[in-house]
């Protein structure tokens, strides 16, 4: 977590820099922690079709459970393409 909140400290300290020269505001990355990544991994997985059983592997977890309910997280589009593929309007 140290190592990546000075990486973005570094660019943040660079974005400064450059929207001076710009003339405009720089923009802000905000701290960022190991555990989303995690999160992130696990939605791309799902997102790329890999069974949820490699990825429980992947991921370490003791119960597909945890795979399924706590990291993988539907995205509005893949939502969106489920409920057309069936032809329901989503209320």
């Amino acid at each position: 977590e140290k190592e990546i909140n000075k990486i973005v400290k570094e660019i943040n300290e660079r974005e400064i820099v450059t929207a001076k020269k710009e003339n405009r505001i720089p923009a802000n990355f905000e701290k960022m922690y190991p555990h989303a990544i995690r999160h992130t991994f696990c939605s791309r997985c799902y997102q790329k079709g890999i069974d949820v059983k490699t990825t429980q592997k992947l991921m370490g977890h003791s119960s597909i459970s945890i795979t399924l309910d706590y990291y993988t997280h539907l995205g509005g589009m893949q939502y969106s393409d489920a409920v057309s593929r069936f032809g329901f309007m989503d209320d």
